[in-house]
């Protein structure tokens, strides 16, 4: 240790040497280079004037105050050429006299009033003695006298105007000759200036480089006999009882972070694909209803209006006819007698009510019944839609007299349906707690076989909940893989105090193939063979 110490503090020591000597030959160069960058910078300030004064800030101040001079010219010369123009214009209409220059002349005014004296004398003159008169003739040559006086008066002042207008001229391009002289020479200074600047800072960086080397050249001499290893000995070293590596608490604690985040996503999996309806047997099991069936997924296009003639509402062989009839077939075997009031309703909104509702009532029009769809969600109405028709009049507008029968119920003839669309009032308590909703009621169960009534969402408002008694049958329909269990059941209680008559549960927008339900894998097996 001692011995690598030693070398530790030679190998130091020559670098420091080293680096003196390399330091003290560079400083050598850098004094030479600042001589030369000092010359430079002096003899460029010397060749080019700048110490003369004659420097931009100086010109700058000089042009300054010939801009001043300039303007005032300017102004003088166009005052001056004003008049002149004037001048001009009047001399050529014959009207030099009636000029203000003109006419504030002293001289001027003087021979107006002797002219203005002698045409007195002259008309006096002439009134009473005749134009034979001998002193007429002498009083005529001297008003003729008189205005020549005048013409050659105002003459002098147009020619004193116009020569004042000249003067004005030749100065102002004085001034600008000078102006233009001073430019020139303020670029010249501008230039020199930055040369010179540029020098300087030369120079300047130079000094500043030597002052570097020469400050670190010191501290080198000075630091010379001062060298110390960098190392020395603390303590020996002992042989570790425990390994160092790897942090085993560290990577526990890691594991126990990753092991929770993993805990909670399995969570969230669960109550997705556990905490909602996916078989038949969970239906049953947690709601205590018969599982009706199911209604597949049908693209939105098909959804939003009627079905064409190749709709899977209207093709015999298609999953939904199938689901359609095996919901009907459960509604007939839960009762004796058929439905002749079927009310379709959901817990919460998007849950596929409104498309089972039309379904059904399709599906009725085609087994041969009288079929009447009545749209009772007043709130978010969908039935006008799927028909293509206006909202109104509908079953507000009947209830309130504004409509009659056969203007409210519309006939489908390609279907064979009967629809009652919302209308236009969205009160539903005035609706169905009135009077004439149950005398329409009445009647509507005269005329149709069948009515399917589509109900708003059971948990958004009670307007189904007015409605669960005095239907035949109440059918809850649940989104497959999307509606929670929790909200399906607080549905039914809702529907169940209100002595609601359940018929069942539908599920709707479901996959046929991943429903797990023995009934409906049996009806796929004979649909297979039909269809082969």
């Amino acid at each position: 240790v001692d011995t690598y110490l030693a070398k530790q503090v030679g190998l130091k020591a020559a670098g420091s040497r080293d680096a003196a000597a390399w330091l003290e030959q560079r400083l050598a160069e850098l004094r030479q280079e600042v001589e030369i960058a000092e010359r430079a910078a002096d003899r460029f300030r010397a060749d080019s004037g700048l110490l003369d004064g004659a420097t931009a800030p100086l010109i700058a101040e000089e042009m300054s105050d010939l801009a001043d001079e300039i303007t005032a010219a300017r102004g003088l010369l166009a005052t001056a050429e004003a008049t002149e123009a004037r001048i001009d214009r009047m001399s050529k209409a014959g009207d030099l006299f009636a000029l203000s220059e003109v006419l504030e002349s002293s001289a001027v005014e003087r021979l107006r009033d002797l002219e203005a004296k002698l045409r007195g004398t002259e008309a006096e003159l002439s009134s009473r003695y005749g134009d034979a008169y001998p002193p007429l003739s002498s009083t005529r040559a001297e008003l003729q006298k008189v205005r020549e006086d005048i013409a050659l008066e105002a003459g002098r002042i147009v020619s004193s105007v116009q020569a004042e207008a000249a003067e004005a001229r030749v100065r102002l391009a004085a001034l600008e000759r000078t102006m233009g002289a001073l430019r020139g020479q303020l670029n010249e200074a501008n230039t020199a200036q930055v040369q010179l600047g540029a020098l300087e800072r030369e120079a300047e960086a130079s000094r500043n480089l030597l002052e570097t080397f020469l400050g670190r050249f010191k501290e080198t001499q000075e630091q010379g006999g001062l060298d110390r290893p960098d190392a020395r000995v603390l303590s020996y070293a002992a042989v570790p009882l425990t390994p160092s590596f790897p942090p085993k608490k560290m990577i526990l604690g890691v594991l126990v972070v990753f092991a929770g985040g993993a805990a909670v996503v399995l969570v969230l999996l669960f109550d997705h694909f556990f905490g909602s309806f996916v078989t038949y047997r969970q239906v049953e099991s947690m709601l205590g209803l018969p599982a009706l069936g199911i209604t597949p997924r049908l693209p939105s296009r098909r959804v939003r209006r009627l079905p064409k003639r190749n709709s899977p509402m209207l093709d015999r062989r298609s999953e939904l006819r199938q689901s359609l009839g095996s919901i009907y077939a459960a509604l007939r075997t839960r009762s004796l007698e058929r439905p002749g009031t079927i009310m379709v309703t959901s817990a919460v909104q998007n849950e596929g009510k409104s498309v089972c509702s039309l379904s059904l009532a399709l599906f009725f029009a085609q087994m041969g019944e009288r079929v009447l769809l009545i749209d009772a969600d007043v709130r978010r109405p969908r039935v006008h839609r799927a028909f293509r028709t206006p909202r109104s009049p509908g079953l507000s507008d009947l209830i309130m007299h504004d409509a009659k029968f056969e203007q409210a119920i519309r006939w489908n003839d390609r279907l064979g349906l009967s629809y009652l669309s919302a209308g236009t009032s969205a009160d539903s308590a005035a609706i169905f707690g009135s009077d004439e909703w149950e005398e329409l009621f009445g009647i509507l169960r005269e005329h149709f076989d069948i009515i399917v009534i589509d109900t708003p969402p059971v948990l958004a408002v009670r307007d189904a909940l007015l409605l669960a008694d005095r239907v035949d049958a109440t059918i809850l329909a649940a989104r497959w893989k999307s509606t929670r269990r929790a909200l399906a059941r607080e549905a039914l209680e809702e529907l169940n105090g209100a002595r609601a008559r359940m018929a069942g549960v539908v599920l709707t927008r479901a996959n046929p193939r991943k429903v797990d339900a023995y009934r409906y894998r049996e009806a796929q097996k004979y649909r297979g063979r039909q269809t082969a």
